[in-house]
């Protein structure tokens, strides 16, 4: 396969991923209007509220996290490649964002006390992540769907329950969770060599016999190392 027609493949195999987790992030948000409309009823003064709801905000909602669902992917794409370090560099960088944004209180005016908080945070996200990554059974995929799927409905759990209309950051963090673990599946097919199966993609310059003819008809294949 030429470098043209291998970089067309990438794209697809990219766009595929994508609009994936997006389709899945649309399920998660009709599964919400439909859990709100059922247990929170008593607070609506009718049926037209969920309507505005199902029509105007969940479709805002949409349009507002879908550009991050390319960057779902390329850490799904991450974690397949076994990709520990960089997995737990981003892990440890988020945990030290949230760490700043729920520790703005008085509690944790004094740079003593939320400086070794922010650090502490930062190396137990990057360490939890990189052992994650290391020790994830990438070959089992439906039991990684049903760890994402548990993870992400008891982070929308905590979401709605937990510090209710505080801490902004701790609410932002909670739905990153919800949507990076409620996409369709982990990652693209496939382990590092160090797992199972991985992806083998096509060499771009693919050897031709003297009589004109491909030695290999397939123009790529899976294959398990």
């Amino acid at each position: 396969m030429s470098a043209p027609d291998l970089e067309r493949t990438r794209g697809a195999a990219l766009l595929a991923d994508v609009g994936g987790v997006i389709a899945a992030w649309i399920g998660l948000f009709a599964i919400e209007n439909l859990v709100v409309a059922i247990v929170w009823r008593e607070q609506f003064a009718g049926s037209w509220e969920m309507g505005h709801a199902r029509y105007y905000l969940t479709p805002i909602a949409l349009a507002a996290v879908a550009p991050l669902a390319l960057v779902t992917v390329l850490v799904g794409r991450l974690v397949a490649e076994r990709r520990a370090r960089v997995v737990a560099a981003l892990a440890g960088s988020a945990a030290v964002a949230l760490a700043l944004g729920v520790s703005e209180g008085r509690h944790m005016a004094g740079l003593a006390v939320r400086a070794p908080f922010v650090v502490v945070a930062g190396v137990v996200a990057a360490s939890v992540a990189s052992l994650a990554v290391r020790r994830a059974p990438l070959d089992r995929p439906r039991t990684l769907a049903a760890l994402g799927a548990s993870a992400a409905a008891l982070a929308w759990c905590a979401d709605a329950m937990v510090l209710t209309a505080l801490y902004p950051a701790f609410h932002a963090a909670l739905l990153g969770i919800t949507l990076e673990r409620g996409r369709r599946r982990p990652c693209p097919c496939a382990t590092s060599a160090r797992g199972g199966a991985s992806p083998s993609w096509p060499s771009p310059s693919p050897s031709w016999p003297s009589d004109g003819r491909r030695t290999h008809p397939e123009p790529w294949s899976a294959t398990t190392t």
